[in-house]
This record gives structure tokens, sequence and C-alpha cells, in this order.
């Protein structure tokens, strides 16, 4: 009977093993969206508002704010606009790579969606509003197109990586008893 039920833990810890495997991706895909919307917000506001960027970031980050996936994106993006208009002397690559650092620390994206992120600062160094919001534009393309990816690949894969994992418990079961 303890054989039993060791053999059936073995094998749904296998199985949750793959589930959270699946989770993970799941969660880096919803991650490649919700930034790829934040700049697609960015560019548009910019393009029709051309209100000041601590604006932009703070009613983004409210907006982000009333979303369960967008908290921590939100509060980062509350925090930039906080320091922009406390006016210490910072520019604004400093205050985005430190903000920005500590909602990356969750570890969803890859190093590459990382460095996407930290140079968004960059993209605002033209002078002409127009060539501001096609550069924005093009990062939230980016980004909605590697959540598309990763979507279409999870998909793909998830039954795999559930497949495997069951396996693996099995083949532990075996294996020991």
């Amino acid at each position: 009977m303890l054989r039993l039920a060791g053999a059936a833990l073995l094998v749904l810890g296998s199985v949750g093993a793959g589930f959270c495997v699946c989770r993970q991706m799941r969660g880096q895909t919803e991650q490649l969206f919700l930034l790829g919307s934040l700049f697609e917000e960015l560019a548009g506001e910019i393009g029709y508002s051309r209100a000041c960027l601590p604006e932009l970031l703070q009613s983004s980050g409210r907006r982000l704010l009333e979303t369960p996936s967008g908290i921590t994106l939100g509060e980062a993006l509350l925090r930039v606009s906080g320091r922009m208009e406390e006016e210490r002397g910072q520019c604004l690559e400093e205050i985005w790579e430190e903000e920005m650092g500590r909602f990356l620390e969750s570890g969803r994206l890859s190093p590459e969606k990382r460095r996407w992120l930290l140079r968004f600062p960059d993209l605002l160094g033209y002078p002409d509003g127009g060539r501001q919001q096609e550069s924005v534009e093009r990062l939230a393309q980016r980004f909605c197109r590697a959540g598309e990816e990763l979507r279409q690949r999870s998909e793909r894969e998830s039954r795999a990586i559930l497949a495997v994992s069951a396996a693996c418990g099995l083949l532990t079961v075996v294996l020991l008893f």
C-alpha cells in the first residue's frame, strides 16, 4: 500500500513539474504581450498627445495597476515617472535601468528581451516626434511578435512536456520498484 502511494506521488510530482514548465511559458508569453501593448500605447500617445514622458508613464502605470498581470510593471512605471518628476539630476537611462531592473527580477524574460526593454530610453533620443513614435512602434511589434512565436511554440510543446514528465515519473517508479 505504501509503495503504491509512493509511486502515485512520484508520477504526480513529475506531472506537476511539467505543469510548472508550461505555466512558466504562459507567463513569459503574457509578459511579452503586456510589454507589446504598453509600447503600442506609448507610441500612440507620443504621436497623438505629445505629452511629456512622465505623464505618459504615469497614465500607463495606473492603467496597468488595474490588471492582475500588469501590477509589477505598472508599479515600475509609476516609480520611473515619480523619479523623473523629482528632478534629482538623474537621466532617464539611469532611472529606467534601475526601476526596470527591479521589474526584470521576476526572471521571465530572456536576456535578449531584457535588452530590448532596457533600450527604450535610447528610442526617445530623436528630436522628431514622428521618429520617436516609429521607433517605439517597432519595439512594440518586436515584443508582440516574440509573444506570438512563444505562444505558438508553447502550444506545440506543452503536450510533449507533460507526456515526457509523466513518462519520467513512470520510469522512476519502474526503476525504484
